[in-house]
């Protein structure tokens, strides 16, 4: 089980999508480069939410509750063990059946010799194993091959884990707003964070990792708030067809 989201680092400023790009992938494949990029979305008031550390039990059911009450489309990056348990295999396919985008956030959280957080203490061995498990877990239950979109745990990215990982995706994903739900402020106040965002804006949740029955309650606020004001809510494939800067 993962531990509380309280109990994550988070050692990076909040930024939108990191690509991977490189020439020509080797065996050792040192050309790899990290570009970090933003959509230019224009006027479209479009806003890309996320949900990390799940499936988690009904309250990922929940989570999609409510985006289905709204219109919302999102997208989950999942924690491979956690598709294994708990009749996750059942939340993935109802996300999909709803037309939301599911990635990879790793097999186990980066457990182990990453302590809960970190691809960067772990052994390039054990970095890939994550994103291919969790890839792995992801088409287990889909039948299709998973995406090459990925967040890691934490946010944690660094020069070494760009090396050992980017061969294996297409794009890493960070946040632009951090609703700071796994501090569990309260629904009034992560409803204010998710409020705050802007067009092209990428908002960072979690329908995992332990209670989360504030964001629920949040989102319940935030969304038709945000419509109102005539946003529309999309999934990171959708938000990288914009041209990015």
């Amino acid at each position: 089980m993962l531990s509380p989201r309280s109990d994550f680092i988070f050692d990076r400023p909040t930024f939108g999508v990191y690509f991977i790009t490189a020439e020509q992938v080797v065996q050792e494949p040192s050309n790899i480069v990290r570009r970090n990029v933003s959509p230019d979305v224009g006027d479209d008031k479009v806003i890309a939410l996320t949900f990390d550390d799940g499936p988690w039990g009904d309250q990922t059911g929940q989570v999609l509750d409510v985006l289905a009450e709204h219109g919302a489309k999102a997208t989950f990056f999942t924690v491979g063990n956690r598709i294994e348990q708990d009749n996750g295999d059942a939340f993935i396919k109802r996300a999909v059946s709803e037309g939301h985008q599911v990635c990879t956030h790793s097999y186990d959280h980066a457990a182990g010799s990453g302590q809960g957080v970190n691809l960067g203490f772990m052994t390039p061995e054990e970095q890939k194993a994550e994103v291919e498990k969790g890839r792995a877990a992801i088409e287990a239950v889909t039948g299709t091959e998973a995406s090459r979109i990925f967040r890691t745990p934490g946010g944690n990215f660094g020069d070494d884990v760009v090396k050992n990982i980017g061969p294996l995706i297409k794009a890493e994903i960070g946040w632009n707003i951090d609703s700071s739900d796994w501090r569990r402020p309260g629904a009034g106040a992560i409803a204010n964070q998710i409020e705050d965002a802007w067009p092209g804006a990428i908002v960072l949740m979690h329908d995992g990792g332990g209670d989360r029955s504030q964001t629920i309650e949040a989102l319940k606020l935030a969304l038709p708030r945000l419509k109102d004001q005539g946003y529309r809510f999309i999934t990171i494939d959708e938000l990288l067809q914009y041209p990015l800067s």
